[in-house]
């Protein structure tokens, strides 16, 4: 209904067929005791004048907390968890001014040396903010959390919300403060990262289809065109 309102496609060229990257998804595959920390990028972050600018940014100094936290790390330690922090693709020129924050059960992950899709299915648990990578973690049942802590200058500067809302239709909680976030994560690694089932009744009433078929799908709908 979004697509034929929105973009005026006819109704016989739309299809609900699923994505063909989530196939590799449904795979069978190992997780492993990782919390993946994967925040989408900021508009008004590009192109910065200097170094000195993003250090001075809420974003970088929002995740530089987080990923600094004597609390967190030392629970993350003490229950055999690392966590990986992979910036998108548009914020990894700075990556290097996250790299002091790194320790043994802290990674900042670079594109060069991290596959997405790899690290998206071998992590127990997700944190983003906005990124549509939530749907690809969310598609294989695994438990994630959204952390906007900026969401009023992400609507006004970067991306209006659409129909999806984070609050009533998320496959997670949503956190605005860090303590509570750290306080939410701390429990999901007590549950062992076990998907709720508030959020789990959500994925299964948001994805009406979870399997590896999306590509034979597409195919035949191109096909049938």
């Amino acid at each position: 209904e979004f697509v034929k309102d929105t973009y005026r496609y006819p109704e016989h060229a739309i299809g609900c067929v699923g994505m063909a990257r989530f196939d590799y998804l449904y795979t069978p595959h190992s997780i492993e005791k990782t919390v993946l920390v994967m925040p989408t990028w900021r508009r008004w972050l590009d192109n910065m004048e200097s170094r000195e600018s993003f250090c001075n940014s809420d974003y970088f100094l929002q995740y530089k907390a987080l990923l600094s936290d004597e609390e967190l790390i030392h629970n993350l330690r003490d229950n055999g968890y690392r966590l990986i922090f992979y910036p998108h693709y548009k914020m990894q020129p700075y990556i290097e001014i996250f790299r002091s924050l790194q320790n043994d059960v802290i990674i900042i992950a670079d594109k060069s040396h991290y596959d997405v899709q790899e690290l998206l299915m071998s992590s127990a648990l997700m944190i983003t903010d906005y990124s549509s990578v939530a749907f690809d973690f969310a598609y294989m049942g695994k438990p994630l959390i959204y952390y906007q802590f900026d969401e009023q200058m992400f609507r006004q500067m970067h991306f209006q919300e659409g129909y999806f809302s984070y609050k009533n239709d998320g496959f997670g909680p949503c956190f605005e403060n860090a303590d509570a976030l750290k306080s939410y994560v701390r429990f999901m690694i007590s549950m062992q990262c076990v998907q709720l089932d508030e959020y789990d009744q959500r994925v299964k009433d948001f994805f009406n289809l979870r399997d590896n078929n999306n590509s034979e799908r597409i195919y035949q709908a191109i096909s049938a065109l």
